[in-house]
């Protein structure tokens, strides 16, 4: 299954963004800047994409992770205690499985996935490996039950938001989840749903909420990971590849509590998610 995949949304029309980094010096960036040189000269980028419907779903799914991480991030600085970590990692789950489950909505059979058969590979270095398996798991339960989400094929946000926040209860203290009102994530959602731009037009779109809330050095990186969605010829192949750019992301000294999250998050999302929706 050719995953020159994601091009699907992340090609086309981009916004021009930074190429160097405000902190040229900075070792994080360098690396990751080498790392995605060494993987284009291996990987040539004429792998024919496959159009599948589903990979439309799977990039609401990260839009909606990365703007409910920004958002939960800046949730989680202002509650003490809690910490730009955890924040986004919350916005995140709430964020990207609303996104996909509105879209998904859109299908004769919402949340099914494509189930062609991969098998997720997972990154036990990523310490937010478990934002994409709960946002998988929710998908999965209303896979299997669409009714705790969808009245007469209508996606109500709702009932979604009482469910997700019942799921995470199980993970997070519930004295912090109350923080992450249901009126913030509908506002996500909605965005999400109306934003009819790819991930890379988003990422640099300076007219978005969310366009303020990306430091210089994430929207790099951002643009370097999405940019490597093109070329992997497979899932197998992706996982390698991501995994080896989250590898960089988590060691690095550079990189704060909130940027590791937010790009983490997301990375993780994207490599079950692909095994899910591809």
């Amino acid at each position: 299954m050719g995953i020159a995949i994601m091009a699907i949304f992340v090609s086309g029309c981009k916004k021009e963004y930074y190429t160097e980094s405000p902190a040229k010096n900075d070792a994080t960036i360098l690396l990751l800047k080498s790392y995605t040189d060494s993987v284009k000269k291996v990987y040539k980028t004429d792998v024919q994409l496959k159009k599948h419907r589903w990979l439309r779903i799977l990039g609401k799914d990260l839009l909606g992770a990365l703007s409910g991480a920004y958002t939960g991030s800046q949730i989680g600085s202002s509650v003490p205690g809690l910490g730009t970590g955890v924040g986004a990692a919350i916005g995140a789950v709430v964020g990207g499985a609303g996104a996909s489950l509105v879209e998904a909505g859109k299908e004769d059979k919402p949340a099914a996935g494509n189930q062609g058969g991969a098998i997720v590979v997972h990154n036990a270095q990523n310490p937010y490996e478990y934002v994409a398996n709960l946002h998988y798991e929710i998908i999965k339960d209303i896979a299997e039950d669409s009714l705790i989400v969808y009245k007469n094929g209508k996606f109500i946000f709702n009932s979604y938001y009482n469910y997700v926040i019942s799921k995470m209860r199980n993970i997070f203290d519930n004295d912090n989840l109350k923080y992450f009102r249901e009126d913030i994530f509908k506002n996500v959602s909605n965005f999400v749903d109306n934003y009819n731009h790819d991930l890379l037009f988003f990422v640099n779109d300076n007219e978005t909420p969310y366009y303020n809330k990306i430091t210089p050095e994430e929207r790099i990186i951002l643009n370097l990971y999405y940019e490597l969605f093109e070329i992997a010829p497979n899932y197998e192949t992706f996982a390698m590849i991501s995994i080896g750019f989250e590898n960089i992301i988590n060691n690095s000294i550079y990189l704060d509590e909130k940027t590791k999250a937010v790009l983490l998050t997301n990375m993780a999302t994207a490599r079950v998610g692909i095994a899910y929706w591809y």
